[in-house]
């Protein structure tokens, strides 16, 4: 009986102390130790630094116990270039962040600047820096679901669009590509018989200035 009665007591007090240090502030809950002062951010090359801001203003001096991931991931739902991300505690007073980024698949060129585009063919606010990634170039009006519809169909040709260096929508809507000796007119219809036959001629003969393709069934070959 006085066993189930000690027992008893250090729960209460363990309770007690518990409320004691601990304080609530607008239903958030802080305890006094434990707070986070360091915040590593790790493979966060593309991440934006706005967002790694709001994430140490969030966070800094909170408890690592109460951690509030939800206000983290509202806070990274706004990057362009997180995928997804981990939160690791590492006591007494750290938190590592990892982030698993999206891929800069090409960049877009609007005459004024040249931002990223993400492996999700979205037109980024990140400046592109030639010194870090060899891109292609995408110009003329921006769509991203057609960037993306032309852009698969060009992977399945390896050989052709790595001598392609700017793609460029037309207000025509249709597509412009450009190797460093030729200019080419893509019709409005299958991609990729079209990128079959470009790739099939510029092997034969690499010294053509203008490949018409925007009749169906036609190609005009200016030399």
């Amino acid at each position: 009986m006085l066993r189930r009665k000690g027992k008893k007591t250090k729960i209460i007090i363990l309770i007690f102390l518990f409320f004691l240090l601990t304080t609530y502030n607008n239903n958030n809950i802080n305890f006094p130790f434990f707070k986070i002062e360091q915040i590593e951010f790790k493979e966060s090359n593309l991440v934006e630094e706005n967002i790694k801001n709001q994430i140490v203003n969030q966070l800094q001096y909170k408890s690592l116990f109460f951690l509030n991931k939800k206000n983290v991931k509202d806070i990274i739902s706004a990057s362009n270039w997180v995928e997804s991300f981990k939160i690791k505690k590492s006591y007494p007073n750290k938190i590592i962040i990892i982030f698993n980024e999206l891929s800069p698949i090409a960049y877009y060129s609007n005459q004024e600047n040249d931002y990223l585009i993400n492996s999700e063919y979205f037109n980024s606010n990140k400046i592109y820096d030639k010194k870090y990634y060899r891109l292609l170039k995408v110009s003329g009006y921006y769509d991203n679901d057609k960037l993306k519809k032309i852009d698969l169909s060009l992977k399945l040709f390896p050989d052709l669009r790595e001598k392609i260096y700017e793609i460029k929508y037309l207000n025509s809507k249709r597509w412009d590509m450009y190797t460093q000796k030729t200019k080419i007119q893509l019709g409005r219809h299958d991609f990729e018989k079209q990128f079959k036959n470009i790739e099939n001629i510029l092997k034969q003969n690499n010294n053509i200035k203008i490949l018409d393709m925007r009749v169906k069934n036609r190609m005009v070959v200016t030399r």
